[in-house]
């Protein structure tokens, strides 16, 4: 959801909506825009870029699961 909000909006979005949308706590939610980011930076040299369809599955941040 995060990634969609993220590459759907034209000047991207701040980690206080994020959070409010999701509803995670604002450092949860700038610290998965900033791991989004990092992996959707094509020059990063750690990942490689993201291409084609990509499945997501859960991940936790910020504690025990809802």
């Amino acid at each position: 959801l995060c990634m969609y909000l993220m590459v759907n909006s034209s000047k991207g979005i701040s980690s206080v909506f994020m959070a409010k949308w999701i509803g995670v706590a604002q450092k949860t939610a700038w610290k998965m825009g900033h791991a989004i980011r990092e992996l959707m930076d094509p020059g990063a040299e750690s990942q490689p870029p993201l291409h084609g369809i990509v499945e997501l599955d859960e991940k936790y941040f910020g504690g025990k699961p809802r």
